[in-house]
């Protein structure tokens, strides 16, 4: 098992990225997490299509990623927004506070459920806080199960 130290802020923005134009990856050398945005790929993939005999490509962080990815580089995979959701449902099935329950179950129904979910959390900071902190739990599970299954010994830093 490797034993790395990883940002754990930068670590979870990449574990949470969603639905940005970008890959991320953790260097399993150094713990460094890295962001690789799609015209960066598209880039390196059209110059080894037009590469001519004989040239060279320029050696940069992101043509090392993308021949030493799953190896060195490990894809750190975009988190299923379903996952947030299954959270929220959690979260709120375990409310004491029959009044917010119920207003936190109608406000995740349909499109614009997270946007609905934090402004009705903003009306109620007691609950806010427990949020807070039941997701930082759910999300410190998931990143050490990540951890786990590719058989790192994490520091969070």
């Amino acid at each position: 098992m490797r034993k790395l130290t990883v940002d754990r802020t930068l670590f979870q923005e990449a574990f949470e990225m969603g639905d940005l134009d970008a890959d991320a990856f953790l260097d399993s050398e150094t713990g460094d997490v890295i962001i690789i945005s799609h015209d960066e790929w598209h880039a390196i993939e059209d110059a080894e299509y037009s590469e001519t005999a004989g040239e060279a490509l320029n050696t940069t962080l992101a043509e090392q990623i993308y021949n030493e990815r799953d190896t060195r580089y490990l894809s750190i995979e975009k988190q299923d927004s379903r996952e947030g959701y299954r959270d929220m449902q959690v979260f709120i099935a375990a409310l004491d506070d029959d009044h917010v329950r119920e207003v936190l179950e109608t406000a995740i129904q349909g499109s614009g459920a997270f946007r609905r979910f934090k402004d009705v959390l903003y009306r109620h900071p007691e609950v806010q806080k427990a949020w807070f902190a039941f997701r930082d739990e759910r999300i410190t599970k998931r990143m050490k199960q990540w951890f786990e299954y590719h058989d790192i010994e994490v520091t969070f830093v």
